[in-house]
């Protein structure tokens, strides 16, 4: 259901299918000691929708946007002293689903005598995950709270006598945002304006020092940007369209005639994948070694 922090997903997840499939195999040779096969295999299905919690990027902002840390507003758009991590806001319940899906092989098996070999190939491909977002229920709280992207604004701002230049020890909030900052860069202030004090006082950055031009002035955004639901990126949360080639291989040895006619036999296989620019799907090889009793 995808509730937890990388939480992995086998196969279809539980999800009901619906399709069709076909099987069958012929013989294309018959003859004294010698037999050839071949077998084939596929099914074709769609995924019915089901909910999951899943969590997107910001569009624009990049990868791991959902991780930037956001301030709190209150319905005057002034800051609350609040701040909170994006991936609170971005987790969603998320209706899943509607994804087709197709697997299938052929393999061709030759035998003589005690004998087997097969060789085959298998294919599997599945398209993209369709998603639609169900903003009335978890975490549905956060619809009615707004936020702002905070960057690397303050949370408040430091007060400077003028005539003295040195700090009264004082601060006030600070309601900016930078909507365009990403997980690894600042962006500008938002509609920056000036913070109105009284003569004789400045607002200043809260790294702002006494040092000789030392001081940055403090801007508010005017207004903040705050995001809603359709700030979120919604294919940053789905898994691409997959496919993948295998192509395996198998010898064995039947002892025929004898008590539960014991097999062995070994393979091996390879998968790759498809779509390599999509970074969908694994490269992976294996091999097996195996044994089998009939009764």
């Amino acid at each position: 259901r995808g509730e937890e922090l990388f939480q992995p997903i086998f196969g279809n997840g539980h999800v009901w299918e619906l399709g069709v499939g076909l099987a069958g195999h012929a013989d294309l040779m018959r003859r004294g000691y010698h037999l050839l096969s071949i077998y084939f295999n596929g099914a074709l299905t769609t995924q019915f929708s089901h909910f999951q919690t899943r969590s997107f990027d910001l569009i624009g902002r990049g990868p791991l946007s959902r991780y930037l840390l956001m301030k709190e507003f209150d319905a005057a758009t002034q800051y609350d002293a609040s701040l909170v991590n994006a991936i609170d806001f971005s987790t969603r319940a998320t209706r899943v689903g509607r994804s087709v899906v197709f697997d299938g092989y052929v393999k061709a098996v030759y035998y003589y005598d005690r004998a087997g070999f097969e060789i085959g190939y298998n294919c599997y491909a599945r398209s993209s995950e369709k998603l639609r977002i169900q903003d009335d229920l978890f975490p549905s709280d956060l619809n009615n709270r707004q936020f702002g992207i905070k960057g690397t604004e303050g949370v408040c701002y430091r007060i400077v006598d003028s005539a003295t230049g040195t700090f009264t020890g004082e601060t006030g909030r600070l309601d900016s945002t930078q909507h365009r900052a990403t997980i690894v860069s600042a962006a500008p202030t938002d509609n920056p304006c000036a913070i109105a004090l009284p003569v004789g006082q400045e607002a200043v950055a809260w790294n702002s020092t006494t040092i000789p031009g030392g001081m940055i002035a403090a801007v508010q955004s005017c207004p903040p940007i705050i995001l809603d639901i359709d700030a979120l990126d919604i294919t940053t949360g789905a898994s691409p369209r997959q496919l993948t080639h295998k192509f395996f291989a198998h010898v064995s040895y039947t002892a025929l005639n004898r008590v539960w006619e014991p097999q062995i036999g070994c393979g091996a296989m390879i998968e790759i994948d498809g779509r390599p620019e999509l970074i969908s799907a694994l490269n992976q090889w294996g091999f097996w070694v195996k044994g089998t009793i009939s009764f």
